[in-house]
């Protein structure tokens, strides 16, 4: 049985700052000029938070493609998808006026879900993928397999990550404009159960 090198925590750990310095090393300056500018581009769009908030969705497409050949993350992988999945309520007021999916009519009380599937997680896919929260966009993994994103392991290790600050910044921006800034879990706003997808 072959087991998996990165088991081997210096070993994840040396492969994730190596992937760290290729990606700072291979970005392009243009992207990393946008991703300086992000902020200040969404604070000058007219309109709602919501329409901002689906803005830094665009946004985060570019640079999430531009971060793709250094992550470890790729489609049916759902590791993440039982972590504490953070969102703000003008995340979950897009997620109903993108999607099918209301919130419930009273929020839950607060959890530790780690290890609790997100309720839109069906069959190995999320099924508000469009839609879906900036903690779930931002999350990504410089490691060169998922080994220690499973969630029974995920909490014994810190490996280096790929943060974008000023996405941050931007999102910061917006959830401080719409006025509701305090974050929650998707499964108390949603629901802990499995939901049923999009058609």
């Amino acid at each position: 049985m072959n087991e998996n090198p990165e088991s081997d925590p210096a070993i994840a750990k040396d492969n994730a700052q190596a992937n760290f310095d290729r990606l700072v090393a291979g970005i392009p300056k243009e992207i990393q000029q946008r991703e300086e500018r992000v902020a200040e581009h969404l604070a000058r769009l007219p309109g709602s938070s919501l329409k901002r908030l689906r803005a830094l969705h665009k946004e985060m497409e570019i640079f999430s493609a531009a971060l793709a050949p250094y992550v470890a993350c790729k489609a049916g992988c759902t590791s993440c998808c039982h972590y504490e999945v953070h969102l703000y309520p003008i995340e979950a007021e897009l997620i109903e006026k993108r999607t099918t999916h209301r919130r419930l009519p009273t929020q839950e009380a607060p959890a530790r879900f780690h290890g609790t599937p997100c309720p839109f997680l069906h069959e190995g896919h999320c099924g508000i993928y469009d839609a879906r929260p900036m903690s779930c966009r931002q999350h990504v993994a410089l490691t060169q397999s998922a080994y220690w994103c499973d969630p029974a392991r995920s909490d014994t290790v810190r490996l280096p990550m790929a943060q974008l600050s000023r996405v941050q910044e931007a999102l910061l921006q917006i959830v401080h404009a719409d006025g509701r800034t305090d974050p929650v879990d998707i499964r108390q706003v949603f629901g802990a159960g499995p939901r049923t997808p999009q058609r």
